[in-house]
């Protein structure tokens, strides 16, 4: 049984939220440490033919061995290829397993939905001292960049907010006239970006400058 990094904060949340007094409070809690300390194993994850590769990442990660991800499609470059890699971590609800490219020598992160079949090498990790994960943001995008975003939002809109991506609710203030303001750390434009266009009349972005121009130049492209 595996829990998502969302999963574990709302846990954590609803359990701390019960009375000291509560009996039940404190064995819910050395319950949940007991989960923690045994194997994960994702058996349940966004695409159910996706199951039994993420079983085999799992495993793969927990034994340090190296796979092979036969048949990725590659969006980028439209293509279908075999790639070697050291499987590391995964991105939340296992969408995304990092991973240390073999051939080009660099840790990225390659889509489980995208994976054809995991075949795993009787190699062991040969570049353990270089898995590096990169920090995800409220909106599940990983990146190179970071920018701080600042937004006043609806209460429509950060009600919104908090059941699509409940991380959000630790940066979100309350402000009067039922307004509520995000302010957090971004590594990617295009997560908050799909969002806030969704909410264009309920949401007010006061920076970056950086996302304010990606939005626009996305409407221009749209309807200009």
């Amino acid at each position: 049984l595996h829990f998502s990094k969302e999963e574990s904060y709302l846990l954590q949340k609803s359990i701390h939220s019960l009375d000291e007094n509560n009996e039940i409070k404190q064995s819910l809690i050395q319950k949940l440490y007991t989960l923690y300390s045994s194997r994960n194993i994702a058996d349940t994850i966004i695409r159910e033919n996706a199951g039994e590769n993420v079983r085999l990442l799992c495993e793969a990660i927990e034994n340090k061995k190296q796979v092979v991800l036969k048949g990725y499609h590659s969006a980028s470059g439209a293509t279908i290829s075999d790639r070697e890699v050291e499987p590391y971590g995964f991105t939340t609800n296992y969408v995304s397993v990092w991973c240390y490219d073999l051939k080009n020598k660099e840790n990225r992160l390659f889509k489980t939905s995208r994976i054809g079949r995991v075949d795993i090498n009787n190699c062991s990790w040969q570049h353990e001292k270089d898995h590096q994960i990169q920090e995800t943001d409220v909106f599940r995008m990983v990146g190179k960049e970071q920018y701080h975003l600042t937004m006043i939002l609806s209460m429509r809109a950060a009600n919104l907010l908090k059941e699509e991506y409940p991380l959000s609710e630790k940066h979100l203030t309350s402000l009067p006239g039922n307004k509520y303001r995000f302010q957090g750390i971004i590594y990617s434009l295009l997560g908050a970006a799909r969002f806030i266009l969704g909410l264009m009349d309920e949401i007010e972005v006061i920076e970056p400058e950086e996302l304010k121009e990606y939005m626009n130049e996305k409407i221009r492209k749209k309807f200009f």
